[in-house]
């Protein structure tokens, strides 16, 4: 026996996908954001140039997924305008 879905409940089933890739998206955003603020508090602590180096190496990939996320380079433009 074959179910088939109504174009409601198919959309409703990619929209609960679309929202957990979405949630899952945001979660390693924040997680790369707290790893982010720790390097710079370690570095403004000791000024250690590889304290200096893994908040860099941070920040960028911050920037790159933050990028990803909202497509476009808006972020970067946005925050020294």
């Amino acid at each position: 026996m074959t179910m088939t879905m109504t174009p409601t409940q198919s959309s409703a089933m990619q929209g609960q996908a679309g929202h957990a890739a979405t949630v899952y998206r945001l979660e390693g955003i924040a997680e790369l954001a707290r790893k982010m603020r720790t390097a710079q508090k370690r570095y403004f602590k000791t000024r250690s140039h590889d304290a200096l180096k893994e908040s860099k190496a941070l920040e960028s990939q911050m920037d790159q997924s933050l990028q990803r996320y909202f497509g476009s380079d808006e972020i970067q433009s946005e925050l020294f305008s």
